[in-house]
This record gives C-alpha cells, structure tokens and sequence, in this order.
C-alpha cells in the first residue's frame, strides 16, 4: 500500500498498481490502472468462475459450445443486440468484429 502524490491510497501487487475503485462495506474493489489506458486484452474470470477478456473498456464472454484451442467470445452486451466478438486461438486474439452498438 501506498499514498499517492494526491493523497489517495494506491495497492502495488505483482509489478501492477491498482487504484481503489470503490468501497462496498468492509470490502474494497480495486481496479488496475492499466486496464483503463491500454487496448491489451486481460483475460480474467468472473465472480461466478466463467472465462472473460476484457479489451479496454469492453468485456466478452467465451462462447460454451466452442471445444479445442479455437475459442470465439461475444460482447457482454450480446442480448441487448452487440455484434462485437473476438476469435482466439489458444489465448492469442486472431479475429476481432468491432462492431459495438453501444
């Protein structure tokens, strides 16, 4: 933990800083600070234990009927009508459709 320059508190965890995004109670969220500047995708798991890509201020679900290293993702925001998807291949972006609506 330490104090940033404005005065407010910043975690160093890994070679990463995190900024406190929000305090719910006694649980702290915090967010890196290089998520929000960078298009380089972070794949990460949801509170549930589903697989999720975040690209900058987007996040996509991996497709369940997908089987072997040829993964495709869609938006989060798929019910609401986004067509945005990325294709992987074993953990490396080949094909993304940056067709948000959103």
């Amino acid at each position: 933990m330490i104090w940033t320059s404005r005065g407010t508190q910043m975690l160093l965890a890994g070679g990463f800083r995190f900024s406190r995004d929000r305090v719910m109670g006694c649980k702290t969220r915090w967010q890196c600070t290089t998520k929000s500047r960078t298009k380089l995708p972070i794949f990460g798991m949801t509170k549930s234990g589903n697989p999720v890509i975040m690209v900058g201020p987007y996040r996509f679900n991996k497709v369940n009927r997908c089987k072997g290293p040829k993964v495709r993702w869609t938006c989060v925001k798929t019910p609401s009508g986004c067509r945005a998807s990325i294709t992987t291949v074993d953990d490396v972006i080949i094909r993304t459709q940056n067709e948000h609506n959103h």
